[in-house]
């Protein structure tokens, strides 16, 4: 499962026993979305453990980073949230304890967050 299009919906891609793999597309209609991606530096690179809160929106999203999604699968590393307005703000909790707002996030495109270039934050 993942974003493998970058148009901010997800798509999956199934592989059979001794048939060939099938893409499946999903051909929603375009949303406003937010794509991320994290880097971490302290606990680990892939930020694994990480949780992501959309903030500034109507409602409150939640995502958190994980590794592995089941027997033999992978699942796109990458967030995406969809959005209300042209900017949103991000909060990320990183595996290691610390809490960073990563502020008017551009939709439409992956953003990279790296653990420590974003602003301290309490975690509310």
């Amino acid at each position: 499962v993942g974003d493998l299009d970058n148009d901010g919906d997800f798509d999956l891609v199934v592989v059979h026993q001794n048939d060939p793999a099938s893409l499946l597309r999903n051909r929603a209609a375009r949303r406003p979305h937010v794509r991320l991606k994290l880097v971490g530096t302290r606990a680990n690179r892939d930020a694994v453990g990480a949780r992501v809160v959309l903030r500034n929106q109507p409602t409150q999203q939640v995502r958190l980073i994980k590794s592995g999604s089941g027997y033999f699968s992978h699942s796109d590393q990458r967030i995406v949230f969809s959005i209300t307005s042209s900017e949103a703000d991000v909060l990320v909790a990183w595996p290691g304890g610390e809490c960073e707002i990563f502020r008017n996030l551009s939709p439409g495109q992956t953003q990279i967050l790296v653990e420590g270039h974003g602003e301290r934050d309490d975690f509310e």
